[in-house]
């Protein structure tokens, strides 16, 4: 009889073969998966399940289950595959590996359409990314500078500023923040629904969807998505799994009378407060204080200490995980946007490793 896994641990065997992991395994503790039924629900879809196969295949000396995609009444929607993993699970994309070798694996993109898998791109040796915008989505092969970009049924997209204007999103981004996006996309850690409108300001569910996403892909703790389980639900008004698992492990916390509000903007001091938090979840370090910012009187009592911690970790350029915003300032209650985000929890990577390897 088939077991059933948790879907979100199919994308991490998935995303992790030629990831630097960073967490010492040997101390990580994974948590089973709280099972509502007989099968793990697909986010987004509707009677859809991840199964695990009783196949197994050779992974680097490493016996390694499969994983198909079924719909309620337990027939096979998809064959019998490595590993499967939601692109855009909203769009019914999914990306799907098969083993090619010891090092490396095939990956393909397909979609469930009408209680149908239909391969839209056949399995090779590459990785592939997508943004979900909502009404539609984009997918490519993550090969390069020169992609090819597909829309949500696998049609070549000729030029993607074009497409991407009708539904209002840009790809525009500060020069600082040129490399920080470059990483996040190549590392695997930018959440589908955050690679575009860099410099919108960053809500507090889309801070919880990066923050999770880091440590899950880089950093190597894979044991929190399991705490963003419907059994528990700390907030009222989501239950946005990414937030739970964050609030789960510490790193963010609800208003005081058990709202999360996660359509709300960040400002920069709350932004300090969630970035220390997942740092200190990091095992990060503070550093010297810096100089006092010449606001400080526009600083909440309750954000200050964590702003000057986030300022004093300096990565491998001396600048701390947060920085100020000139003139000595550091503006607490202007909002945060993506590429801010984006950029400092790159900075965090950085940080993480020249204080382990101090």
């Amino acid at each position: 009889m088939k077991k059933k896994i948790a879907l979100l641990l199919c994308g991490l065997m998935a995303l992790s073969f030629n990831m630097p992991t960073f967490a010492d395994e040997t101390e990580e503790v994974i948590q089973e998966p709280v099972i509502s039924g007989s099968a793990i629900a697909v986010p987004y879809s509707d009677g859809l399940f991840i199964a695990e196969d009783d196949t197994t295949f050779s992974y680097d000396a490493t016996m390694v289950n499969g994983c198909h995609i079924e719909n309620a009444n337990g027939d096979v929607l998809s064959e019998s595959y490595f590993n499967i993993v939601p692109l855009s699970s909203r769009h019914g994309l999914f990306l799907f590996s098969v083993p090619v070798g010891m090092r490396d694996s095939a990956q393909g993109v397909l979609k469930i359409e009408d209680g149908k898998a239909v391969i839209l791109r056949d399995a090779i040796p590459a990785m592939f990314r997508t943004m979900d915008i909502g009404e539609t989505a984009v997918f490519w092969e993550l090969s390069g500078e020169n992609n090819t970009y597909y829309d949500m049924n696998g049609e070549v997209i000729p030029d993607l500023g074009v497409y991407l204007k009708k539904y209002n999103v840009s790809l525009e981004r500060s020069s600082w923040a040129e490399e920080a996006v470059k990483k996040a996309w190549d590392w695997g850690y930018m959440p589908e629904e955050l690679g575009f409108n860099y410099k919108n300001n960053i809500t507090r569910r889309e801070y919880c969807h990066l923050a999770v996403n880091f440590l899950d892909n880089i950093y190597g703790d894979r044991k929190i998505k399991y705490m963003g389980t419907d059994s528990d639900k700390p907030f009222t008004d989501t239950d946005d799994p990414y937030v739970i698992a964050a609030a789960k492990i510490g790193i963010v916390s609800g208003m005081g009378d058990g709202t999360f509000m996660p359509d709300k903007n960040i400002t920069r001091q709350e932004a300090a407060v969630l970035l220390w938090k997942m740092a200190e979840y990091m095992g990060i370090k503070a550093g010297e204080k810096p100089a006092t910012f010449a606001d400080e009187a526009s600083m909440g009592d309750w954000a200050k200490q964590y702003i000057y911690n986030v300022c004093s970790a300096k990565d491998g350029n001396g600048n701390g995980i947060m920085v100020g915003t000139g003139n000595n300032k550091f503006s607490p209650t202007e909002f945060y946007t993506r590429e801010q985000a984006i950029a400092t929890v790159s900075r965090m990577l950085d940080v993480e490793y020249i204080q382990r390897n101090a």
